[in-house]
């Protein structure tokens, strides 16, 4: 499973930007536009997919990459399935993970 998200939003603890599950554990690489063969789910924007970042001009927000392994594959509707029900889904199925933390500032209008 992957888990893309905002950590700097004020409001609440992260804001989540792109989470796929059901990746081919033999993945090695993720090419740019695809989801791996995964299921997208539906994120904080109520948009399937991946939605860039975006902070606000001048403002540098942290995004984490968060990676999981997990000993099974998850059943979920894409469609109707939030994060708090894939991190419930996932409990106790957790066999490795990782996160990559990136900042990020916009520098347009």
């Amino acid at each position: 499973m992957l888990v893309v998200d905002d950590f700097t939003v004020l409001d609440r603890d992260k804001t989540v930007h792109w989470v796929v599950w059901n990746l081919d554990p033999r993945l090695r690489e993720l090419p740019a536009g695809s989801s791996g063969g995964g299921v997208v789910g539906t994120n904080d924007y109520s948009a399937r997919g991946y939605t860039p970042p975006c902070p606000p001009r001048g403002e540098t927000h942290l995004y984490g990459f968060r990676l999981f392994g997990l000993d099974q594959m998850l059943s979920l509707d894409p469609r109707t399935t939030t994060m708090q029900d894939l991190e419930r889904a996932m409990d106790m199925h957790v066999v490795a993970g990782g996160t990559l933390i990136g900042s990020y500032t916009r520098s347009w209008e």
